[in-house]
């Protein structure tokens, strides 16, 4: 049976008082939503209590601090990899809590910041 490709909205914390809102699969993501720091927004679509809404695409979350991670899974005898947003409150941790949990049914086998960085020192 296929797994389902339906979005749902969740919120990505930036700070004690910010959030940005992303549309994601939640088949993928299931098990690891806490650990990246992704809450699951209310039907009716309202914002956590105390908290602001200062973007709703990937841009604005890394905008706002964000990190991109890329986790790599096996799928049969290759290894594939995905790259997921993290929350800066959740940075220190994602690279040992998340090995060994499950990203689109698949087991995640290591955890590695983005490759491709640039860092220009004037």
């Amino acid at each position: 049976m296929a797994e389902s490709k339906k979005r749902a909205s969740y919120f990505l914390e930036i700070n004690d008082s910010s959030v940005v809102e992303l549309q994601l699969i939640e088949a993928n993501l299931a098990g690891i939503f806490a650990d990246l720091g992704y809450t699951k927004a209310p039907a009716d679509g309202s914002l956590p209590t105390g908290k602001t809404l200062v973007g709703s695409s990937r841009e604005d979350a890394l905008e706002m601090g964000c990190l991109p991670v890329r986790v790599a899974y096996r799928k049969g005898t290759k290894t594939q990899s995905a790259l997921l947003l993290c929350t800066p409150t959740k940075a220190d941790t994602v690279f040992k809590n998340l090995p060994g949990k499950k990203y689109a049914g698949f087991t995640i086998v290591k955890v590695r910041p983005v490759r491709r960085r640039r860092y220009t020192i004037a």
